[in-house]
């Protein structure tokens, strides 16, 4: 929502006045920052085997952070392309471990499949 061309605001013409780009670049990085923290977090649940006894609201946060991975695989800075693709990777293998058992998961998988 934050880059939505739909959002439009109001920026004040006087200090402390914020360029866009900056402003763009500051909630991309917030974005960027909150996807990988997600991940980490999936990460630790999975190797204490945590992820079966979480709430389908887990889906959504997932679903959430695969698409940000997928969107942020596209970033013109290598290193960051990279590491989303290897995110978005983790994220779909998530979502498919999820799929056995809720079928929410498994749409979710099966859109994200058509990201690859």
């Amino acid at each position: 929502m934050l880059h939505s061309r739909f959002t439009h605001r109001r920026y004040p013409a006087t200090p402390p006045y914020t360029p866009l780009g900056q402003l763009i670049e500051n909630s991309h990085q917030a974005c960027s920052t909150s996807a990988q923290i997600i991940i980490d977090l999936f990460a630790l649940a999975d190797r204490h085997k945590l992820l079966t006894s979480m709430s389908v609201d887990i889906i959504h946060i997932l679903s959430l952070t695969t698409l940000f991975e997928a969107f942020d695989s596209t970033n013109e800075d290598e290193s960051v392309a990279h590491r989303a693709k290897v995110n978005f990777a983790q994220c779909c293998i998530w979502l498919r471990d999820f799929s056995a058992s809720w079928p929410t998961a498994s749409a979710h998988k099966r859109f994200f499949e058509g990201c690859k």
